[in-house]
């Protein structure tokens, strides 16, 4: 096979980015980039909903759909605190789609914040004109990212943190590098750095640390002071 959908890592970043699981996604993803050869490796779709899914903003609300008829799961839809809780973990969870190596592959609508449950809820029509903006917008700026750093499409991964609910690692060469972090435990963690680094998300400066806060996600690149 030329590629397979990554079926295990899409169960891990969820489990990571809802219960803060660390220990599975630093195990996944090194026993996946340790058993697969390199140039596989870079193929894998990486995926966070498909057409045999329910919709990866619905899955991070929450709440299933065991105890609900068809009838009921055609018209549900979370309330705005379940969405609130569902698009902060999907920007995580989309951070680490969009930087992990292999090939990010985006179920249509996800990147508008379509909701849906179990098929056939999880196939409805593209929302022309009434896409959730900030989901569109985060979608937006990490694909950017993706395409214009080079170290997004090597063959390189290293985990640098592992612990409570820190997960972190390293992409590309010295030449062209950057660390990735998320943040889903609930307490604020300090990750070392090897020089200064500048948040691509938000431009600030770090030096020899970062204090990343519960929730939190960046990609760092080395700068020269």
């Amino acid at each position: 096979l030329d590629a397979v959908m990554n079926y295990p890592l899409r169960s891990a970043i969820i489990e990571y980015v809802m219960h803060g699981n660390v220990q599975l996604i630093a195990g996944v993803t090194n026993a996946l980039y340790k058993h697969y050869p390199k140039h596989k490796s870079a193929y894998m779709m990486n995926v966070l909903g498909t057409h045999d899914t329910e919709r990866i903003i619905t899955v991070l609300g929450g709440e299933t759909a065991d105890g609900y008829t068809n009838d009921q799961l055609s018209v549900k839809r979370m309330d705005a605190l379940q969405h609130s809780v569902a698009f902060h973990r999907l920007k995580n969870a989309v951070l680490l789609q969009m930087t992990l190596p292999g090939i990010p592959c985006v179920y249509y609508g996800d990147e508008a914040g379509m909701e849906g449950y179990r098929d056939p809820f999880n196939r409805c029509t593209y929302p022309w004109g009434r896409e959730n903006k900030k989901v569109l917008d985060w979608y937006k700026t990490l694909t950017a990212y993706r395409k214009a750093e080079p170290a997004l499409s090597s063959q390189s991964f290293k985990v640098c943190a592992a612990r409570k609910g820190l997960f972190a690692f390293s992409r590309g060469d010295d030449s062209e590098s950057l660390i990735i972090y998320t943040n889903t435990g609930d307490t604020a963690e300090q990750l070392k750095l090897k020089g200064a680094y500048t948040s691509l998300l938000t431009g600030e400066i770090y030096r020899g640390v970062v204090r990343t806060l519960p929730g939190s996600g960046d990609i760092l690149k080395p700068t020269q002071l």
